[in-house]
């Protein structure tokens, strides 16, 4: 696999840029190489990206910019979803289907998982900035008097 249509391909994933990645896999068909042969090179350099992400220094990195590359793909647990989808895409290719749509699909899904991710993680930042303020909204009403009302409800007021 040309090192640029592999790096292309991980750059596309990180920014889930899918009509980036499909030309990417495209260019690297129509230059002669095999779909299964990209597959299996990307899925050696997700791999490293990988290894490097867990603390390995002797590995050398597929892409430049590799600590912002491994950020955007939401660390290991994004490059584990990508590896797996292009792992079992490889595995469905020793049954003779088309290797490049097979690739092609397996992105599609790696993209899919990106996604999910992605959305969970801003789920999560989105959960830790409302409990900061409601921890704030609760030190806030702890200096506030409550007085008892008649219908036993307990109405707060504020200084």
């Amino acid at each position: 696999m040309s090192t640029d249509v592999g790096s292309d391909i991980i750059e596309a994933l990180a920014d889930l840029s899918v009509p980036n990645a499909l030309d990417a896999v495209m260019r690297g068909v129509s230059e002669g190489q095999d779909g299964r042969v990209i597959a299996e090179e990307l899925f050696s350099s997700i791999r490293d990206l990988i290894l490097i992400g867990s603390g390995v220094t002797e590995i050398i990195p597929p892409v430049e910019n590799e600590k912002q590359v491994i950020k955007k793909l939401h660390n290991l647990k994004g490059m584990f979803a990508i590896q797996e989808e292009i792992g079992d895409a490889i595995n469905r290719m020793s049954i003779g289907t088309d290797s490049r749509i097979l690739l092609e699909i397996a992105l599609v899904k790696a993209f899919k998982s990106l996604k999910e991710i992605r959305a969970a993680s801003s789920s999560k930042k989105q959960l830790s900035s409302g409990s900061s303020s409601t921890s704030t909204n609760q030190k806030s009403s702890d200096s506030s008097t409550t007085i008892p009302s008649g219908s036993g409800r307990r109405r707060v007021m504020r200084d």
